[in-house]
C-alpha cells in the first residue's frame, strides 16, 4: 500500500513537472513569438517610414529642382542685360589716339600693363578692363596736378585686365564670343557673392555643429537651397551696376612730352557688390593687325 502511495506520488510530481515544463516552454515560446513579432512590425514601420521619407526628399529635390530652373533663369536674364549694358557703351575707336606711347602711359606703369597694348599682342582683339575699387581721382589725375598722378600710380595698382582672344573675322561671331567671355565674367563674379552671403551660415561637419551653443544661425539644407533660390531670384540684392559714366581724361603722366595733348574717353560702368569692392568694367576693342 505505501508502495503504491510513493509510486503515486512519483507519478504526479513527473506529471506536474512536465507540465510545468511543457509550460515554460510556451510561456518562453510566446515571449519569443511576441518579441520577434514587435520587431517585424517595427522594421514594416521603419521601412514604410523610410520609404515615405524618400519619396518625400524626392519630391522636394524635384520641386526645389524646378524652382532652382526658373531661378537660374532669372538670374541669366539679369546677367545678360548687364552683359548687353556694357557691350552697347564698348569702346570702339582704340585707333584714333595718337600714339602707343601714350597708350602705354595710360595705365601709369609698363611693367603693369605688360606692354598691353604692344605689338605682339595684337592678336588679342578685344580687352575687358577691370578696375577696382572705382576711384574717378584715378582716371582723371591730370587736372589736379602731379600729387594726384603720384597718388594715382599706388591706387591703380589693382587695375587688371582680361584679354579675350577673338580668332574668327566675321564681326557677328567676334561680337558673341565677346558677350559670351563677359557674360562669364560676370556670372563668376556673381557667384563669388553667393558664397559669401551663404557660406558664414554654413556648419562644417558634426563636430562644428555639436560645439556650437546656437545652432539656430546655420541653415538647414532645405534652408540653403531656398536661401540660393530667393538669391538668385533677386540677384540685384548681391550685385547691380551703375549707369554709365563717361570719362574724359587729359593725360601727361610719365612723358612731358604727352602733357595737354592726348586726349582720351573711354565708358566706364560701375559695378556695385554687396560684399566686394565697387569695380568699373569697361570693354575695349583692340588694334587690329590690319589697321
Amino acid at each position: 500500500m505505501q508502495d503504491n502511495r510513493a509510486r503515486s506520488k512519483r507519478s504526479l510530481r513527473r506529471f506536474f513537472e512536465e507540465q510545468i515544463r511543457i509550460l515554460d516552454f510556451k510561456q518562453s515560446w510566446w515571449q519569443r513569438y511576441k518579441q520577434h513579432r514587435k520587431r517585424k512590425v517595427s522594421v514594416e514601420r521603419s521601412l514604410e517610414l523610410l520609404v515615405s521619407q524618400t519619396n518625400s526628399r524626392i519630391r522636394i529635390v524635384a520641386n526645389y529642382r524646378k524652382k532652382l530652373r526658373k531661378s537660374a533663369a532669372v538670374l541669366d536674364q539679369y546677367i545678360t542685360t548687364l552683359t548687353d549694358k556694357i557691350i552697347e557703351q564698348m569702346t570702339y575707336n582704340l585707333n584714333d589716339y595718337k600714339s602707343e606711347s601714350f597708350l602705354q602711359a595710360l595705365f601709369f606703369e609698363e611693367k603693369l600693363c605688360q606692354r598691353f597694348f604692344d605689338a605682339q599682342h595684337q592678336q588679342y582683339d578685344a580687352c575687358i578692363l577691370v578696375a577696382s575699387p572705382y576711384y574717378k581721382d584715378v582716371l582723371m589725375p591730370a587736372l589736379e596736378g602731379d600729387k594726384v598722378i603720384q597718388d594715382a600710380r599706388k591706387n591703380v595698382l589693382t587695375f587688371k585686365h582680361k584679354r579675350v582672344v577673338l580668332s574668327v573675322t566675321q564681326q557677328a561671331e567676334r561680337s558673341a564670343l565677346l558677350r559670351a567671355k563677359l557674360n562669364e565674367f560676370l556670372m563668376e563674379k556673381f557667384i563669388s557673392q553667393i558664397k559669401q552671403e551663404i557660406e558664414p551660415h554654413m556648419a562644417s561637419g558634426y563636430g562644428a555643429l555639436k560645439d556650437q551653443q546656437h545652432l539656430s544661425q546655420y541653415l538647414t539644407p532645405k534652408a540653403y537651397l531656398k536661401s540660393i533660390i530667393k538669391l538668385m531670384k533677386h540677384p540685384e540684392q548681391l550685385f547691380f551696376m551703375s549707369e554709365l559714366e563717361v570719362i574724359t581724361d587729359k593725360f601727361g603722366m610719365i612723358d612731358t612730352q604727352l602733357r595737354d595733348m592726348t586726349y582720351r574717353q573711354f565708358d566706364y560702368v560701375a559695378c556695385h557688390f554687396k560684399h566686394e569692392p565697387t569695380l568699373s568694367i569697361c570693354v575695349v576693342n583692340m588694334p587690329s593687325k590690319e589697321c
